[in-house]
């Protein structure tokens, strides 16, 4: 009885919000994890969290006595996942990283690329011999979603211009199999990431 309740006591306490921190910060970084992978890593994450949180309650006992630790141990999960890819893609440490170590520390192409805050546009190069001219509203491993958009013949010639001119206004997912290779564009030469990756 107690080993079975020290296994319930691991699952709900360390695998669980392990997992959580892994799920969550996948979905934010557009990334994919192969199962056994996820749960050893939502175990150690799990475990560091739990020894965290309960070295913090040492020192402020009324944690605990206010909400239950599993709920606690979820919470922090959540809030550190958010954090930590936060402070990975964060434009300092990216430029901290590339200065010190040579990497950059964003997770994909995407969040290396695409500036939210300020807009990015693509051009996208289709296997059908088309281009696509649009803004980059989100991206994953399987689709590219654009909005504003135009379809041409030509990439930077006289139908791009022309079809630019009469952007439609609507959400085009274009299935990343079908894109051969992109351009990106960046709206504003102010943009603080946009002066990073031209540098």
């Amino acid at each position: 009885m107690e080993k079975l309740l020290s296994n319930i006591d691991t699952l709900f306490n360390v695998f669980i919000p392990g997992t959580l921190w892994v799920w969550f910060y996948t979905k934010l970084a557009l990334k994919k994890l192969e199962m056994q992978t996820y749960f050893t890593v939502g175990f150690v994450i799990g475990f560091v969290i739990k020894y965290l949180v309960d070295a913090i309650a040492a020192f402020i006992p009324a944690i605990y006595s206010t909400f239950p630790p599993f709920l606690i141990y979820i919470i922090v999960a959540l809030l550190f996942s958010s954090l930590y890819y936060r402070c990975k893609n964060a434009l300092w440490a990216r430029k901290l990283g590339t200065k010190l170590f040579g990497v950059d520390t964003a997770d994909n192409v995407w969040t290396r690329h695409i500036d939210l805050r300020h807009g990015t546009g693509i051009v996208a190069h289709l296997d059908d011999g088309k281009y696509v001219l649009g803004v980059i509203e989100n991206a994953d491993d399987q689709y590219l979603i654009l909005t504003h958009h135009a379809t041409a013949r030509d990439a930077h010639g006289e139908d791009m211009d022309e079809q630019s001119k009469y952007l439609t206004e609507t959400a085009l997912c274009i299935p990343m199999e079908h894109i051969q290779r992109w351009e990106f564009l960046y709206d504003t030469a102010s943009s603080p990431l946009a002066k990073f990756v031209l540098r």
